[in-house]
Parts: structure tokens; sequence; C-alpha cells
């Protein structure tokens, strides 16, 4: 590094208060451990019916409970507006077909107490892989080096 800051005072990145989060990819050579940010919700409760078989609100929440995840609303059933950005931060492959089902009811459950990133102040986090920075001193390279002889890739889901 050819930061020139004093010893354990993060010679690289310092944060003393905040928050920092770091969208992928990072660049050729580098990588970042990462979580994708998403809406950390509590399992679907509805139960079975008679039959052993999902009721049909159990069945509603497990299928939709990627869409509930990329939703910013803590709401169990969030509004049309509200489904619909959800389903724009999917993936291209599973956008339309979420699209397709905005009318339907999802029965997303609450919102568990730890959550991923701070989807809560800014949901354009939602859907993105981020590393969370610490409040700690930083004193090596930043994003982290890639060891030698290790392939690596501009994608972020495999990085």
């Amino acid at each position: 590094s050819k930061c020139s800051a004093p010893d354990d005072q993060g010679s690289s990145i310092f944060l003393l208060a905040g928050e920092v989060s770091y969208a992928l990819p990072a660049p050729a050579g580098r990588w970042l451990p990462n979580a994708r940010c998403e809406v950390y919700r509590k399992a679907c409760a509805y139960g079975n019916d008679f039959y052993g078989n999902p009721s049909p609100k159990q069945a509603a929440c497990l299928e939709h409970r990627e869409d509930c995840a990329l939703t910013d609303s803590d709401a169990i059933e969030p509004s049309s507006d509200e489904k619909e950005a959800a389903c724009r931060r999917h993936d291209s492959d599973k956008e339309e077909a979420c699209l397709e089902l905005v009318e339907a009811p999802w029965y997303c459950q609450n919102t568990t107490n730890v959550q991923p990133c701070n989807w809560q102040d800014d949901s354009s986090l939602l859907g993105q892989n981020l590393y969370q920075l610490p409040l700690l001193p930083v004193d090596q390279d930043f994003p982290f080096a890639c060891a030698a002889g290790l392939l690596g890739s501009a994608k972020p889901e495999e990085q």
C-alpha cells in the first residue's frame, strides 16, 4: 500500500463512525467477502392441510420468498408499486415471471431483527452483492489482493 498513515491507524481505511457498503464487482485481481443484500424474513408458517399439502397461503408464501426478500417494505402484503419495484430487482430471467404475479397475494412474513445490509435507509442496495466495511482500521490493500495462481472473475456472484 502507498498510504502513509501511522501504524495501527488504518493505513488503507479508517472508519470512526457511519456505514460504508462496497458494491461488487471488485477490480480485477481483487476480492471481498460479500453477501447479497436482501430482506431477511421469518419462515412461512401457514401450515399444511389435512392431507399434508401446503395450504394456499403457505404455497403462496413459499412461492414468493425470493420476491419478498427484495421488497423494501416490512408489510405482510406489499402494495402493487412495492411488488413491482421488488420484481425489477430480480435478474432479467426472473423479473418477467415476477411481474406477472404482482396482483396475486404474496403473504410476505415479518422481517427478522438481524439484516445483512441497511436496506431500510437505502433500498437501492437490495439485490446487490455487498461488503459491509467494519468500524475498524484496515491496514492492507483494499479490496484484498487475490492470492497468486487463483483465477478470478469480474462477475459479482463469483467473487
